[in-house]
């Protein structure tokens, strides 16, 4: 299979049916003739697919960019947050379970960002511990 001849088995094998074209090309913020031009690239992309669109596609449908760009299984990627929940926290209430999915999607940068608000706040709650109550 082709590239394109995959970007189009994963428009027409949604888990709720087929997609049109442009449905597809609307959930990635594409034209319907993008989606056209992609799924028939061979003849009409002479530079092929640009990687930005190919990993828009990966991204939006968590589709494994090896298995798209080279074939190579699995198909999907796993879905590491349920597997965090399943794995750490099967009972966990419903909010802890959310912000462990959110977690488990963000990007590098984010989680430095994130390292650095928990521990600004480890020190702040640590800071309340350690200061003597008040007296009123």
């Amino acid at each position: 299979m082709t590239v394109s001849e995959r970007i189009k088995y994963i428009r027409l094998n949604q888990p709720g049916g087929k997609m049109s074209r442009e449905a597809f090309a609307k959930s990635l913020g594409l034209s319907k003739d993008a989606v056209y031009n992609i799924e028939d690239a061979e003849n009409r992309l002479p530079n092929g697919i640009p990687d930005s669109t190919l990993k828009l596609i990966c991204a939006t449908y968590k589709v494994n960019y090896q298995w798209l760009t080279e074939g190579k299984e699995p198909m999907y990627l796993r879905d590491e947050g349920e597997e965090l929940i399943a794995r750490y926290a099967p009972d966990a209430m419903e909010h802890m379970k959310k912000a462990i999915r959110i977690m488990s999607e963000l990007p590098d940068a984010d989680w430095l960002a994130l390292r650095d608000f928990l521990d600004d706040l480890t020190r702040a709650v640590e800071g309340m511990r350690s200061d003597p109550p008040e007296e009123g």
